[in-house]
């Protein structure tokens, strides 16, 4: 019964229709706060403890997309159920009891809420077996390469030269963008700055060609087991600003690649 409460209980926090909306919102508030510590007159000891926590937010962010995105692809029926149960053996030997039974049509539990909860979403390995289903590693070569220049202002040029400076910057030197704004005449508050940060990033998060799938996904790896340490052993770990924030990077980037994916599939069905 523990598992249908979980499913409840993760209802509160899903984000129903639009998973990569609600992911937008969470980062940008995260980044807010992350900004605002940065710049103040904390030690490096509490900032270090607030990027070690951004990291953390981050991965919870990471886990809680991916169930939401699958669970709408299990719903539209973009992912078979018959290739879940063929790539992961515990759902074919899912069993329910009359009690589950009973509780899952009381509260209307769906399908996906009870596949999603019994796959594990901070293995990556389990991750990377499920992106498998949605032919992850056949569109990512097509999709890496598609650059989006954003919708705020910014020339190729500028674009490129904002790309270079979030890849090398810490959170303090998010003043850049600031700056950029400013001299166009509409200067930003730090609300609006890390909104505006989170959308560029958006448009041009691709990078080009430059990052190869087993590059993302041994960073992003690195990033679970890394958020296990702070999180399960309190590990006394130094977490660079530029390091939280490239993570940020590519979470927002593998994120955006799931969502692309799911908007091919849903436009062939459709």
């Amino acid at each position: 019964m523990n598992k249908f409460n979980r499913i409840l209980d993760d209802r509160i926090f899903s984000a129903k229709s639009k998973p990569f909306q609600l992911l937008e919102i969470r980062i940008t508030e995260a980044l807010i706060l992350e900004r605002r510590i940065a710049v103040s007159n904390f030690s490096k000891s509490n900032k270090n403890q607030s990027d070690k926590q951004f990291i953390v937010f981050l991965v919870s962010c990471f886990e809680s997309y991916l169930k939401d995105m699958f669970m709408l692809m299990i719903d539209g029926e973009l992912i078979p159920i018959e290739d879940l149960i063929k790539k992961f053996e515990k759902l074919k030997n899912l069993k329910l009891a009359l009690l589950d039974l009973e509780k899952t049509k009381k509260e209307k539990i769906k399908i996906s809420e009870i596949i999603v909860n019994e796959l594990n979403f901070q293995n990556f390995n389990e991750i990377l077996n499920l992106c498998s289903i949605i032919d992850f590693d056949k569109y990512y070569p097509q999709l890496i390469k598609k650059i989006h220049y954003g919708d705020v202002g910014f020339t190729k040029k500028e674009s490129d030269e904002a790309m270079l400076n979030l890849k090398k910057t810490e959170f303090k030197k998010l003043e850049w963008l600031k700056k950029q704004y400013e001299e166009k005449g509409n200067p930003l508050d730090d609300e609006e700055i890390a909104q505006a940060f989170f959308k560029s990033i958006i448009r041009i998060m691709y990078r080009g060609a430059k990052t190869k799938k087993q590059e993302l996904c041994k960073r992003i790896k690195m990033g679970i087991e890394l958020r296990h340490k702070i999180v399960h052993r309190a590990a006394d770990i130094k977490v660079p600003s530029v390091v939280a924030i490239n993570y940020m990077l590519d979470i927002i980037l593998f994120c955006a690649i799931i969502q692309e994916i799911y908007n091919i599939r849903s436009k062939r069905i459709g």
